[in-house]
């Protein structure tokens, strides 16, 4: 066994790697992925992508004043991320959308010492959504040890004539899972048909349980929506539409 191993048949982790094994072992394999997983590659960690996205120059200077303000409303938080930021911008765009819908004479929402109308939260939050595709899709990654993963994962099923599926489940906006299983050779579906360019049918997640399906929790850089449409498509970058198209990251906010 080479040194770097060798850690493993130690007491402390010998029942750790039974454990693994036991669990590797099962009918159905479903992993969770979240940020730390893509720090490897080359990926941001949530706190820094914050950094990146708060100093980008995607972002305009009056929703650099808006974030300004909405940071100002977390002094003293833990840890508060871009998400968290974006979460509050969300709600108070909800809030400023059903009052204008209502006919409501006061519209606006206030931020701080500022006063807010809704297309203004909205363009806010494109910027803030496009700067972070621009920040983790703009990188260059190194997906090795994505692919070492999947590769280890996939071939030991295939290895033992096993056809169990695979669950990812990312909370990540990258593609580096779906890079990697594309990489090896990995049949699997993400809820789109199509290729680079695709539309969204859920039902491509209806298998008999033995395909490798991944589902992105929280969205994707590379997912967009169309004027008029409400459900995301899948469009390669420098592709022109006739329809307008803005990128979409689902992220984590309560409406």
């Amino acid at each position: 066994m080479s040194d770097d191993l060798a850690v493993f048949s130690t007491p402390e982790f010998k029942g750790i790697v039974q454990d693994m094994r036991d669990l590797l072992s099962q009918s159905r394999l479903a992993f969770l992925i979240g940020a730390g997983c893509s720090k490897i590659a080359g990926l941001p960690l949530m706190e820094q992508l914050t950094e990146d996205v708060l100093g980008h120059e995607k972002i305009g200077e009056e929703t650099r004043q808006l974030l300004g303000k909405v940071r100002e409303l977390f002094s003293g938080a833990q840890s508060a991320t871009i998400e968290d930021y974006m979460s509050e911008i969300v709600d108070l765009l909800s809030i400023a959308e059903r009052r204008t819908q209502r006919g409501a004479t006061q519209s606006k929402v206030s931020v701080g010492d500022q006063v807010r109308e809704a297309t203004e939260l909205q363009v806010a939050l494109n910027e803030i959504k496009q700067a972070i595709s621009s920040a983790i899709g703009d990188k260059e990654v190194d997906s090795t040890m994505h692919q070492q993963f999947v590769r280890a994962i996939h071939r030991s099923l295939q290895a033992g004539k096993d056809s169990r599926g695979v669950d990812y489940f990312i909370l990540n906006y990258d593609t580096l899972i779906e890079d990697a299983l594309g990489l090896e050779r990995v049949n699997y579906c993400d809820g789109f048909i199509g290729a680079a360019t695709g539309w969204w049918e859920p039902n491509t997640f209806n298998t008999d349980g033995k395909a490798t399906r991944v589902f992105k929790i929280h969205g994707s850089i590379d997912w967009c929506l169309l004027e008029g449409d409400s459900l995301p498509r899948r469009i390669r970058s420098g592709i022109k539409t006739e329809a307008a198209k803005n990128h979409i990251l689902i992220y984590p906010a309560a409406t």
